[in-house]
């Protein structure tokens, strides 16, 4: 599992390492790009306002790529907007979460997606 540019990283890591998921962090578009290609994550954890590029945009171009389309992608944001959420939903994204972050809900929703992803 990656996460993608969040600054809560470690917060992040920590809830998810605790339920044995694997986390790494990818700090710039084109290595997200160049890795997801190499490495085959099982989920992608992608902030909103990622570090070099607008996150929605590294979404759709995970979706408009056929070797990355298959790799599900949960967006993280910094706002509770509907407006946030549409787009996030609009660019691709398989779910969408808000901070601050409940680590019960992030580890429910993370393994909602890999269990659908698996099917």
């Amino acid at each position: 599992m990656w996460v993608i540019g969040k600054k809560a990283y470690e917060n992040l890591k920590k809830t998810l390492e605790a339920e044995n998921y694997n986390v790494v962090n990818i700090l710039n578009s084109f290595s997200a790009l160049e890795t997801v290609s190499e490495e085959r994550p099982d989920l992608i954890l992608l902030d909103t306002a990622f570090l070099d590029t607008d996150g929605f945009e590294i979404c759709r171009q995970l979706r408009a790529n056929p070797k990355y389309r298959w790799v599900p992608v949960m967006m993280l944001g910094e706002k509770n907007e509907a407006e946030d959420s549409i787009k996030a939903y609009k660019s691709g994204a398989d779910d969408y979460i808000t901070a601050p972050l409940n680590p019960l809900e992030l580890r429910a929703r993370v393994g909602m997606i890999l269990r659908r992803s698996r099917v």
